[in-house]
């Protein structure tokens, strides 16, 4: 079967419309709620960028972080310059990942289950990053994604 040629294809860019629209909704949601709790908040997730060595600017890191989960998540609804967002985005989330995993003890019952969130939409981000906003984007503008290549009339 040549590639692009299976029926579910033509839904390609459907599906990746669904999944941007609803992690975006996701991360405006979350962004949002980080950027509106101010510094207190600001300072408590940039505190956790310790573990990377960072000893300075945590209320500009947690503001960063806000900001690019609500910018991000904008940008992903809309599909404009979902790439670049899809990479910021990656990389919060694997920072959240492993603040979330640092220090786990699982002899103490500490449950891994916090981790899985960050990671799971680390992932869906490389994703989008590798697939772009699809045909249903601001920046798709309705043309098709498809490998396979129109025919051409003779």
């Amino acid at each position: 079967m040549k590639p692009g040629s299976h029926p579910l294809d033509r839904g390609r860019d459907f599906g990746l419309l669904v999944l941007r629209v609803v992690v975006g909704v996701t991360y405006v949601y979350y962004g949002w709620t980080m950027l509106i709790a101010g510094s207190s908040t600001w300072s408590g997730v940039g505190d956790a960028a310790g573990i990377f060595g960072l000893t300075g600017g945590h209320l500009y890191w947690g503001f960063a972080a806000g900001l690019i989960e609500f910018v991000g998540g904008i940008a992903l609804m809309f599909g404009y310059l979902a790439r670049p967002a899809a990479l910021l985005l990656f990389c919060v989330m694997v920072a959240a990942t492993a603040v979330k995993s640092h220090g786990l003890d699982f002899s103490k019952g500490d449950s891994v289950s916090q981790v899985f969130y960050p990671a799971s939409m680390a992932a869906v981000m490389v994703l989008i990053f590798f697939s772009g906003a699809g045909r249903f984007s601001a920046s798709g503008r309705g043309r098709k994604t498809s490998s396979v290549e129109p025919k051409k009339d003779a």
